[in-house]
């Protein structure tokens, strides 16, 4: 498990680890290059979009066309969390 307090410092180290899954808030500082980042992260691993926008939310429906395995609301349940994982690794 690897936490990074923005998209500069996953950028930096994501492709000298191999990460099973990234789960991204799409308001973490330096979001402004989300887009072009999850473009090129869906080619070696898994991407989880977390966030307080609802999944209709255009940068939230963008990111997933754009590539995003899947969507997490902040609100989501322990189960919703569960499910989206064994769905995701199964």
């Amino acid at each position: 498990m690897y936490e990074a307090n923005s998209l500069s410092e996953v950028i930096e180290d994501v492709f000298d680890i191999e990460f099973d899954l990234l789960i991204l808030d799409i308001n973490m500082p330096g979001s402004e290059q989300l887009e072009d980042f999850v473009s090129q992260a869906v080619k070696y691993t898994k991407v989880i979009i977390f966030s307080e926008y609802d999944k209709l939310d255009p940068r939230v429906e963008n990111l997933l066309k754009i590539g995003a395995d899947a969507f997490l609301a902040k609100s989501s349940s322990q189960e919703q969390v569960i499910n989206t994982l064994q769905f995701l690794f199964s």
